[in-house]
């Protein structure tokens, strides 16, 4: 219908409205032509000839309207069942109550973060991206959207409000059964009664203008303390250097 260089719209447009007004609707079922006009039009010439004497109903207009009143009052009814159909299986799941509240620790789905994954480093894959990550603290709560606002220190520059379908609720680790996941936080490292904090590792990196601002975990602290640090405050760390010296390998 196209060509290659994208310009025969102009002659493919009324092609394509056509084939739009033809189709049946999925929710209506009626196609547009026949809500508008109380027919569709034959795109081949009918096989059957109009009868030799026709009656006056043939070509009175009040039939007409009246069949056109009849299909959209049937396509309402359709929409009407449409809506309950999906109204039944949007709730099928849903709870009567919201389940989040102010201060509970919900894991955020990364769906919407793959591309931001992978174009951070060139020789990441997608699929090993974890599913959700977290745990993120609820700073606020908005029953009428059904979203849920979230602290991420790790992300300021981030919207923080996100979809409830988007976060699940936070499991602590069962220590009595799977002893080995626990991940344990040693704490700030104390230096003569001050908190001392030491770049343990870089997680990853981002390019801002000229340089770079570095995800950072901290000795002795979990995974909910890692902050962006920007690259100038980090010269001459040598964590930097590994980082880069490891991301390089193919």
């Amino acid at each position: 219908m196209l060509n290659e260089t994208r310009k025969g719209w102009v002659r493919a447009l009324p092609r394509i409205r056509f084939n739009i007004m033809s189709s049946v609707n999925k929710s209506t079922g009626y196609s547009p032509f026949q809500l508008r006009f109380s027919k569709s039009p034959r795109v081949l010439p009918p096989l059957l000839l109009p009868p030799p004497n026709p009656s006056s109903e043939h070509i009175q207009a009040r039939e007409v309207i009246n069949c056109v009143r009849l299909d959209v009052t049937d396509a309402r009814d359709n929409l009407m069942l449409a809506k309950i159909s999906q109204s039944y299986f949007a709730n099928k799941n849903r709870a009567d109550s919201f389940p989040y509240k102010v201060g509970d620790l919900v894991m955020l789905s990364t769906l919407n973060r793959h591309r931001e994954y992978k174009n951070s480093m060139e020789n990441r894959v997608v699929k090993f991206i974890p599913r959700f990550n977290g745990p993120y603290l609820v700073t606020n709560t908005h029953h009428e959207a059904s979203t849920v606002s979230l602290e991420i220190p790790s992300a300021p520059n981030v919207f923080p409000t996100f979809h409830s379908l988007l976060v699940k609720p936070f499991r602590a680790n069962n220590d009595n059964k799977f002893p080995s996941r626990t991940l344990k936080n040693l704490g700030p490292i104390v230096v003569d009664g001050h908190e001392e904090f030491f770049v343990d590792c870089i997680i990853d990196h981002r390019k801002i203008g000229k340089g770079f601002r570095y995800l950072v975990h901290w000795r002795g602290e979990g995974p909910g303390e890692d902050r962006w640090i920007k690259g100038a405050d980090l010269d001459d760390n040598k964590a930097v250097d590994v980082y880069w010296a490891t991301s390089s390998l193919p």
